[in-house]
This record gives structure tokens, sequence and C-alpha cells, in this order.
């Protein structure tokens, strides 16, 4: 347990009084989760059966230290530190003296995300499942009910099934039930929360607790910590059960959580693009007029394509706003109007191709582009990366060039990253491709580096706007 503060205090930047008060949880937690849903070939072949629902069970232990800014969690393999200060979250490993942070607006997108498609996909299966159509080919196990999605990802402004949980007393429990049965029951300790420590008790129960809104807010309105808690949920198929047992609580005057000193922060697990990241935060990005001066440079030496490169390198670094302090930028593009090979660039990633055709013709102006600026190609890379992408998004694999796939597409804007750290179009970009395919953990990652670098993007403006919905939909979470 004292290694547990140990670490709390290190990370986390929550008070400036010498120390901090301090609820140091003990639990024990059962589990049993029964699988309705995986499939397996039988022995010798034929057709995949359901599993008989064999139940997995599971015994652990959990210290929570809660903090007035913070909660740590430690499950005796995994230490995990909410920081309301910063919004974010960090998992430490002890073993290698490295910790990974994820932006706590990841966490609940993705819920409000999730949500959204199982409510999609509930209506469709439903549909199908009333009109007959492919009726055996759909388990009733897979269509789940709003009330149980609303237990897995709901927030307590966005959840619609509030009104179908009752509350009651049961044997000196506090009851839950909905459709006749209960979901959920806990009781309260003899341990009262602490005033301080209320907003960190209340975050340990929405984020650790698999419940529905309605008994979370229950759980963190009474005056105690809770003694007991049992639960039950039905998600995708899945059945699971849980028990938490409070084993002890000591309060505790801990010393002031401190910046991290001795342990190493991973950002991303590509050693190349971990370090341009950090080499982005430790210098500053190359200036405009900085910028100005090199595409002079390049229109003295009658360079037209790598002046035009350089003040579309710009404009991803420090925004389009930046043409209007950059007179040679703008002295460039005008440049394009009597140069025929840089003008089929600028062509090529004005828009998306919109057929193979011009796919292949966008493919082509890349490619004599690198061969003529190959100083410029991870430049080059991230346009096409995007057009890829684009055209992966809505028909599938993209037609021709060296970026077809969505890895391909990845690896291509990481150089981009790696040679040009300051960016922030580029991480908006990577940024994006994560976000589709629903990894909001680096698209957050990403997109909090855009915003640092230039938060003036115009693209910056969607990404406040998700987050303002965020905390209204899930105000509780912050």
């Amino acid at each position: 347990m004292g290694r547990i503060l140990l670490i709390a205090a290190a990370l986390l930047m929550c008070s400036a009084s010498a120390f901090a008060e301090g609820l140091v949880l003990q639990y024990k937690v059962h589990t049993v989760t029964v699988d309705r849903m995986q499939m397996h070939v039988p022995a010798g072949g034929g057709t995949p059966q359901k599993n008989s629902g064999t139940p997995k069970e599971e015994d652990g232990s959990y210290t929570v230290t809660l903090f007035p800014d913070a909660f740590v969690v430690n499950d005796g393999k995994n230490t995990i530190i909410y920081d309301y200060t910063h919004k974010r979250s960090y998992r430490v490993n002890e073993g290698t003296k490295q910790f990974t942070g994820q932006s706590l607006y990841a966490h609940v997108v993705f819920k409000g995300a999730e949500r959204n498609n199982r409510l999609l996909m509930r209506k469709t299966l439903s549909a199908a499942f009333a009109g007959g159509k492919d009726k055996a080919a759909i388990p009733a196990g897979a269509i789940q009910t709003e009330l149980e999605i609303d237990t897995a990802l709901a927030g307590e402004k966005n959840a619609t099934t509030s009104a179908q949980v009752t509350s009651g007393k049961q044997d000196g429990k506090n009851t839950f039930s909905a459709d006749g049965k209960v979901m959920a029951e806990f009781t309260a300790s003899d341990t009262p929360v602490p005033e301080a420590l209320r907003r960190s008790y209340a975050r340990f129960i929405v984020y650790q607790q698999l419940a529905h809104p309605v008994v979370k807010k229950a759980l963190y309105s009474d005056p105690s910590v809770f003694k007991t808690l049992h639960y039950t949920h039905r998600d995708m198929g899945r059945e699971r059960t849980g028990d938490w047992t409070l084993q002890s609580a000591d309060a505790s005057k801990t010393e002031s959580p401190l910046p991290l000193s001795g342990y190493a922060e991973v950002i991303s697990e590509n050693p190349q693009l971990d370090s341009a990241i950090k080499k982005s935060r430790a210098a500053p990005a190359p200036s405009v007029e900085e910028y100005n001066k090199k595409i002079q440079s390049y229109l003295d030496q009658k360079d037209n394509l790598r002046a035009v490169l350089a003040a579309m390198d710009m404009t991803i670094t420090h925004s389009a706003d930046a043409m209007g302090k950059a007179p040679a930028a703008i002295a460039a593009f005008k440049s394009s109007s009597t140069d025929a090979s840089t003008r089929s660039v600028l062509s090529a990633v004005a828009r998306p191709p919109r057929s193979p055709e011009e796919f292949t013709q966008m493919v082509s102006a890349m490619d004599s582009a690198r061969a003529a600026a190959p100083d410029y190609a991870y430049l080059l890379d991230l346009y096409q990366a995007n057009h890829a992408g684009s055209w992966m998004r809505a028909r599938g694999k993209a037609p021709a060039g060296s970026i077809t796939t969505g890895k391909q597409a990845i690896e291509a804007l990481e150089r981009a990253i790696i040679h040009n750290p300051w960016a922030a179009g580029a991480y908006m970009d990577l940024g994006g491709i994560y976000f589709q395919s629903y990894d909001m953990t680096r698209a957050w990652t990403l997109f909090d580096e855009a915003r640092r670098l230039s938060d003036g993007m115009p693209q910056m403006k969607g990404i406040a706007q998700m987050q303002a919905q965020a905390e209204k939909d899930y105000a509780e979470y912050f």
C-alpha cells in the first residue's frame, strides 16, 4: 500500500499544501462470467456450436486511494491514477519505471460512440428478428435491451432507461430492480466519505463499477463508503456477476502529489514517433518568419516545387492563417501558375480523387514530385495517405499507389510527424484514422498534441465540441 501511495504522490499535481487528506479502501472482488455467445467448432469439424456457458470465476483485491483531485487503483498487477486536474489517467509500470497516459475524454467519447452504435444495432437486429429475416442466424442474446446498453455505456444525462430502475430496501440492503429482476444491491459501511474526498469517491464509482447510472448515483450519493456491492449484467450475450466487499478503510495524511520523478512517459509504442512527440514538447516549432525565409530561398533558386511544398509544410504546422504573415508563401503559390509540375501537385492535393482514374493521376503527380523533391516525400505521403483514407472509408482498398491500406496510411502519417514533429495537421490526420477505428486512446493522445501545437486550426473546433458534449452527457466522469 505504501508503494501505491508513493506512486500517486510522485505522479499527480493536486495540492499546494504540504499534506493532503487521503482515504485508503481495500476491497475483495469476486466475479463470475458466463459467455453464451462464444462459438466453437466441434471436434472433427462441422457447424460451429454455441458454447454451453461454463462459468468463469475470478477473485482479486483492489486498493483504492482517494485524494481530493484524484484516485489511485491497484489490483495487484496494475496501478492506474485518475487525475481530474489534467483530465487524464495514467497506467504505471513499476517494473520498467514507465507510465502511459490517456485522456479521460478518450474513455468517455468511446462510451458515447459505442452506445450509439449498440442502439443502432439493436434497432437493426430487432427488425430483422421480428421480420423473420435470417432469424436462425441471429442469436436472441445478440439483441441487447436498452437497459443493458445504458448499464454498460450511458451517463446520467444521456441514459433513457432511468425510469425503468426502481429502488428499495430489503434486509438492510439498498436494492435496484428492473423488469422484476434485481440488478444491483449494496450496503453502506460505518466509514463516512470526507467532504474533501466526495468528488474523488464519486469518480471511483463511475469509472470502476459496472452498474446503471441510477445505481452509481445512489452509491456515490450515500454519505458512507459502500461495504458490499452485488451486481448482475448481460452484455452482448456475456453475463457477469460481481461482488465487492470492503476489507478496510483507513484515513491518512499523505504527502502532496508531485510531478512524476524517476518514471519515463511512453507516449507511443513506435520509438521514433515517441521521440518526435517528445522533441515537439521540448523545443518550439520553426517560426513563420523562418519558413518565409526558407520559401524565399527556394524562389530565389527558381525551385518553385520546393517553395510550394515548404509553404504547405508551414500551413500544417501553423495553420493556413500563417499565409498572411509569409509573403514568400503567397508568391510561391502564385508562381505555380507558370509551372506545370507544381500545378499538378497542387491539383493532386486539393481534393480527394472521385474515380480510379483520378486516383491514379493523383498518385502519378505525387510520385513525380517525390522524385524531384525527395526531402519532402513525407509531406506528399501525408496528403496521399489522407486521400487513400477517404477512399478506403467509402469504397475499400485504394486503387493505386504505395498507400492502399489503413496500416500504410498510419505509417505514412507517422513518418510525417517524425520528419516534422510540430506538424499539428499531421497529428490531427493520424488521430482521425484512429478515431474512425474507435481507438479513442490513440486518437485523443494525438488530438491533445495537435491542440498543444496549434489550437487555432479550424479542425480543433470539432474536438472542442466533442469534449464539451462529453462533459454534458457524462458530467459525473469529470
